[in-house]
């Protein structure tokens, strides 16, 4: 038995685990693997431009990646975990376009 504890699963293997069993551990362990990903992905979003302030903090914009994560990996549809985290920074981008200033 190793002192370590459980191997880490790697991000495309946590994403498929995720998007099978939809359990609450799976998604921790994705989010896990994601982490750095969310935490820049937010950096670059709530840069504000032009003297502009920041229409969401950083962590409400991963809690919103977050959440784009977590309704494609309840989807019907198979993607992949990119693909995932791509339609995931759309869709915050297009709702803080739609935010008013």
């Amino acid at each position: 038995m190793s002192r370590n504890g459980p191997a880490k699963m790697d991000v495309r293997t946590a994403w498929n685990t995720w998007t099978t069993s939809g359990s609450p551990e799976a998604a921790a362990e994705f989010l896990e693997r994601v982490g750095a990903w969310t935490d820049g992905t937010a950096a670059q979003l709530t840069r504000g431009g032009r003297g502009e302030r920041p229409l969401l903090t950083r962590e409400e914009v991963v809690d919103r990646l977050k959440y784009h994560l977590g309704v494609l990996a309840a989807g019907g549809d198979p993607v992949t975990y990119a693909e995932a985290l791509e339609l995931a920074r759309k869709e915050v981008i297009e709702e803080l376009r739609r935010r008013p200033a």
